[in-house]
């Protein structure tokens, strides 16, 4: 039987257990420092979930708190171990993750930082998949947004082409362009310490139209 828990503090043997699911599942482009984890972690404004099966840990998810006036979170991480995947575990730590956040923040805003799927490409199969789900679960995309990562791992290869979905935005299909860039510039800041001038973040804004449309997840 799954378990899903909010924890304050991961022991050692814990966090071992999650940077094993983490490397397991996080593209090398896209995986932060285990220094960089462990000081997210301990962040007060860091939301950590596990889930666990006859006490072992299948998988965790990660959120963590932009903008307490927008009310906008950023999940951060959301992974299964290999052997645990396809029953059900990813839909328990989201709806388990969005109950703990909604305890802090009424009708939070979560944003997602997703693979966009490219045909031909080894990922091209989990990459629908993880659309997919993430359409069930009433995601939306940010329309024309082409996102930039912001992290860039020495060695690494670049990271692939993303977007950005929208959680809690079901009372509107559009967003203002200035709003999102505020969203934009609290993700390179508080997750990943860039600046909030970042010049890639107006490169994201400036060619979009006004209003900015939310939109159905095309996974098909």
């Amino acid at each position: 039987m799954t378990s899903c828990t909010v924890v304050r503090h991961l022991d050692d043997a814990s966090f071992d257990a999650v940077m094993r699911i983490y490397e397991d599942s996080i593209k090398a482009p896209a995986r932060k420092t285990e220094a960089t984890l462990k000081y997210a972690f301990s962040d007060p404004d860091y939301i950590l979930v596990l889930s666990r099966d006859g006490g072992i840990l299948t998988g965790f998810a990660g959120l963590i708190l932009l903008d307490r006036e927008e009310r906008l979170w950023l999940f951060d991480y959301m992974a299964v171990a290999p052997n645990a995947r396809s029953r059900g575990i990813g839909s328990a730590l989201f709806g388990t993750a969005m109950k703990a956040i909604e305890q802090r923040s009424p009708r939070p805003v979560c944003l997602l930082e997703v693979d966009v799927p490219v045909p031909g490409q080894p990922t091209y199969r989990d990459d629908i998949a993880r659309m997919r789900f993430y359409a069930r679960l009433d995601c939306v995309r940010i329309d024309g947004l082409q996102y930039l990562f912001p992290l860039r791992v020495p060695g690494a290869s670049p990271p692939p082409p993303m977007c950005l979905l929208v959680h809690g935005m079901d009372r509107t299909n559009s967003v203002a362009k200035e709003r999102l860039r505020l969203w934009l510039a609290r993700v390179y800041t508080k997750v990943y310490y860039m600046r909030n001038d970042d010049p890639r973040i107006q490169a994201m804004v400036q060619p979009l139209t006004e209003p900015v449309d939310l939109v159905p997840i095309d996974a098909s």
